[in-house]
């Protein structure tokens, strides 16, 4: 009786082939590069241009981009460490906040215009600070200033790479500083800033206050609840469940669709509503003191203005503002 052979012959020559294949392709790749005459020291002189030495690039995760110089400071495993609120202060800095698909939240630090002999991301100038307490992780930024080191807030960046996978609260407070969210994910958002604008790109639930600064909706937001007192609010999101929305004297303009319920309320500013569809899903109360109520037409309309028709409730009202609906 004959024995099988451990690997058939068919087998041994798919082996063979595509083994023929792997080198083919390395030394196609090989003589690619060689021809290019690629080398990472052709490089040196534009780091050094940069400030950075290409070193710094290859070990401390130093990069350039936009003509803003990054400077990775390290993670912070939020999964892990069990963290349900991350609070962090941005100051004058504006602020990005990005999604990432790793575990860990990333913090950069970035600066701009600045020359060889300047190196602004320097940790002994500047640190991110993390602080745990309970559940909730307290973020600060500490920056020492001296004679190198540019006081043009506008010149530096704070991105913060947040984990797609926590979903629990996220607490910005500003001075000055610009809030940008590009967040796409199920977080629950709570933002403040005194003179800083707002700018949110989907979120699950947002809740946001400003002074002066103004404030952008975009994207999908499920529920929001934001107040200025004179920056104007500017709302275009879509497929959200209750809207919320207070100013004093800042203009609002939001975008209304056949399911989104909303509530709008000013002291003097002026509130534009665009209406997609018909009137047939809302059920509207519009009011003005001393104020008018028109429509795209310019129609005047007396107020309280009162439709009573669908499930999607719109309550408007203004002391002294004007209200108009766009269609």
């Amino acid at each position: 009786m004959s024995k099988k052979p451990l690997i058939k012959k068919k087998f041994k020559f798919t082996m063979l082939g595509l083994l023929i294949a792997s080198i083919i392709s390395f030394l196609i790749s090989f003589t690619i590069l060689y021809s290019s005459d690629y080398k990472l020291s052709n490089y040196v002189s534009y780091f050094e241009e940069m400030g950075y030495s290409l070193n710094d690039f290859l070990t401390n995760g130093e990069f350039s981009l936009n003509g803003f110089k990054y400077n990775k400071t390290g993670t912070f495993d939020l999964l892990k460490e069990d963290v349900d609120t991350i609070n962090f202060n941005s100051g004058n800095y504006d602020i990005h906040v990005y999604p990432s698909g790793d575990y860990s939240l990333k913090t950069y630090f970035s600066a701009k215009g600045f020359s060889a002999n300047q190196n602004p991301l320097d940790d002994t100038k500047w640190n991110f600070k993390y602080d745990k307490k309970d559940k909730t992780l307290n973020i600060s930024l500490d920056v020492k200033i001296d004679n190198n080191f540019n006081t043009d807030h506008s010149n530096y960046n704070i991105d913060f790479y947040i984990p797609t996978k926590y979903k629990n609260k996220i607490k910005i407070n500003s001075t000055s500083g610009n809030i940008n969210i590009a967040s796409n994910s199920e977080n629950n958002l709570d933002l403040s800033s005194d003179s800083g604008r707002i700018s949110v790109d989907s979120i699950k639930n947002l809740k946001a206050t400003t002074k002066t600064g103004d404030i952008d909706l975009d994207g999908q937001i499920k529920n929001f609840d934001i107040s200025t007192d004179s920056g104007n609010i500017r709302n275009t999101s879509s497929d959200y469940n209750f809207g919320k929305i207070k100013s004093k004297s800042g203009d609002v303009n939001s975008s209304i669709y056949a399911k989104n319920s909303l509530d709008i309320k000013t002291e003097s500013g002026n509130i534009s509503i665009d209406t997609y569809g018909d009137n047939d899903p809302y059920s509207i109360s519009a009011e003005t003191k001393s104020g008018n109520i028109s429509n795209s037409n310019e129609d005047i309309i007396n107020s309280p203005y009162k439709i009573n028709k669908g499930k999607v409730k719109l309550n408007i009202n203004s002391h002294s503002g004007n209200i108009t609906f766009n269609q």
